[in-house]
C-alpha cells in the first residue's frame, strides 16, 4: 500500500508541478540512483570505523558511472567496477588521509569522492557543501531558505545532491515522532526531485523529494520549510561533473577579459604582459589560458569567488616564469606561488609576513594539477591543505591575514619574465 502510495504521489507531483511551471527534474536519476544494498553498517567492506558508512557518496559515484552516455554524452566507466569497491574506495582514503580519519560527513565525502575520481583519471569533479564548522569538523550546518535554489539548479543541471541529517532529524521533518526508519545512529537521504509551489509567497509550500539511502525503498517528501526551522544538523553537497573554465570560447590572442567561458574574467596588465588565450599550448581541449609577464609590468587575470571549500586548476609554466594564486574573504587569503627554476621550483605559501616552503618543488613545463583541500575559512587555524597531481604536500597551511582580494580568486606574476598557463579549472 505505502508503494502505490509512493508512485500515485509521483505522478500527483509531477502533474501539479507542471501546472505550477516548475518541472519534477529527472535528469537520468530515476530508479537505479539509490540500488547499493546496504553498505551503511559498521564493519562492512574495509570500513574500520564504526560508523555510518559513506553510501551517499557510493550512490553517487554509481549515478555517474551508470549514466546513460546515449542520453547524456558521457559516462563514466573507469570509476570503481562495483559499489562495494567503490565504497571501499572512498573509505580507504577517509581513513588513510591525514586530515580525516574516518569523518562520514557530506564535507569530508566530497573529498573522498573526488580522491576516488582523481585515481580513475578523471580531473573534472568538484563539489560544493553546506555545514557549519566545530573546530576542525563540519556538521550541525543548518540548511537556509536560500539553499533551496542552490538544489533546484543543481538537481536541473543532472547534479546529484546529497541530503544529509541525522536519525532525529528525518523523522522530526517528516513528522514521524515514532522513529521508524531503519538507521539508528546516522541518516543519510539523497534528493530525487524537487517540488514548488509559489502561492504567491517566496517562502512558504516548497517541498523536496527524497529517497532513503539505507533501505533504498521509501520516499520520502519533506517540506522546504519544515527542514529549515526545525532542523539542526542537516547538511547538504553537490557533486558537480562539469570544468568552469577550460577557454574554449576565445580565439588564439582575445583578451581573457573577454569571458567568454563560465567565469567573467577581470584582467590587470601593463607594459606588453598580457593574460590571453592561447591556441598553442593546451592541457585539454584546444584552447588554455596564457599569463605572460614582460620583465617589468605587472599581468593579473581574476573572478568572483567567495570562500571556496576547495579549488583545484591544472597549470604549466616555462622555466623562469614565476607563478601566483590568490583567494580571499576580506580576513584571510590563500596566497601560494611557484618560483622559477633557478629558484628551485619551490612551491610556497605566504603567512605571517613571510613567505614558507612547502617541501615541495616545480622544475620541470609539464602541465600540473594544483588543489587546495579542506579550505577552513571559519576555524581559528584559517588554515588548508596542498596537494599536487593527487598526492598531498601539506596540511595546516595557515591563511594571510588581509583585507584585500575579498571574494576574488586571481593568478598573476609580478616577478621576472616568462609565461604560465592555466586551463581546465572545475
Amino acid at each position: 500500500m505505502k508503494k502505490i502510495l509512493v508512485i500515485v504521489l509521483a505522478v500527483i507531483l509531477t502533474l501539479t508541478l507542471s501546472l505550477a511551471g516548475v518541472t519534477l527534474a529527472d535528469n537520468g536519476w530515476k530508479s537505479h540512483y539509490l540500488t547499493m544494498t546496504d553498505y551503511c553498517v559498521c564493519g562492512e567492506g574495509n570500513n574500520p570505523c564504526c560508523c555510518c558508512g559513506p553510501s551517499s557518496g557510493v550512490s553517487i559515484g554509481w549515478y555517474y558511472k551508470t549514466r546513460d552516455p546515449a542520453q547524456y554524452g558521457c559516462n563514466y566507466p573507469n570509476l570503481p567496477s562495483t559499489q562495494s569497491k567503490m565504497y571501499d574506495a572512498l573509505y580507504d582514503y577517509m581513513d588513510t588521509s591525514p586530515i580525516f580519519r574516518c569523518y562520514t560527513d557530506p564535507f569530508y565525502y566530497g573529498y573522498g569522492f573526488l580522491e576516488m575520481t582523481r585515481r580513475a583519471g578523471y580531473y573534472n569533479f568538484s563539489f560544493v557543501a553546506k555545514g557549519q564548522y566545530s573546530g576542525n569538523v563540519i556538521w550541525g550546518g543548518k540548511v537556509a531558505s536560500e539553499d533551496f535554489w542552490t538544489i533546484k539548479n543543481a538537481i536541473d543541471n543532472g547534479w546529484p545532491v546529497a541530503l544529509v541529517g541525522n536519525f532525529k532529524d528525518v523523522y522530526e521533518i517528516s513528522g514521524d515522532e515514532t522513529g521508524t526508519w531503519p538507521c539508528t545512529v546516522g541518516h543519510y537521504i539523497a534528493i530525487r526531485g524537487y517540488k514548488y509551489y509559489d502561492g504567491g509567497s517566496y517562502t512558504s509550500n516548497r517541498s523536496i523529494f527524497c529517497t532513503d539511502s539505507y533501505s533504498h525503498s521509501d520516499m520520502l517528501e519533506l517540506d522546504w520549510d519544515v527542514v529549515v526551522q526545525k532542523t539542526l544538523g542537516l547538511q547538504f553537497y553537490i557533486i558537480k561533473d562539469e570544468i568552469r573554465e577550460n577557454f574554449e570560447w576565445g580565439n588564439n590572442g582575445d583578451s581573457l577579459s573577454t569571458s567568454g567561458g563560465n567565469v567573467a574574467w577581470t584582467v590587470s596588465t601593463g607594459g606588453s604582459s598580457y593574460a590571453q588565450i592561447d591556441a598553442y599550448i593546451i592541457h585539454n581541449g584546444t584552447r588554455s589560458g596564457r599569463f605572460y609577464r614582460d620583465g617589468s609590468n605587472f599581468v593579473q587575470a581574476y573572478y568572483s569567488e567567495y570562500q571556496p571549500i576547495w579549488r583545484g586548476f591544472w597549470l604549466k609554466k616555462d622555466l623562469n616564469a614565476v607563478f601566483y594564486t590568490r583567494t580571499g574573504d576580506g580576513a584571510h587569503s590563500i596566497l601560494v606561488r611557484v618560483l622559477n627554476s633557478a629558484s628551485g621550483g619551490k612551491l610556497q605559501y605566504y603567512y605571517n609576513g613571510a613567505w614558507k616552503d612547502t617541501g615541495c618543488s616545480i622544475t620541470d613545463t609539464n602541465w600540473h594539477f594544483i588543489e587546495f583541500r579542506v579550505i577552513d575559512w571559519w576555524a581559528y587555524g584559517h588554515d588548508y591543505s596542498i596537494y599536487v597531481d593527487n598526492n598531498w604536500v601539506k596540511s595546516g597551511v595557515h591563511m594571510y591575514a588581509e583585507t584585500a582580494y575579498n571574494g576574488i580568486t586571481a593568478y598573476y606574476s609580478d616577478s621576472g619574465t616568462g609565461s604560465f598557463w592555466i586551463d581546465d579549472i572545475p
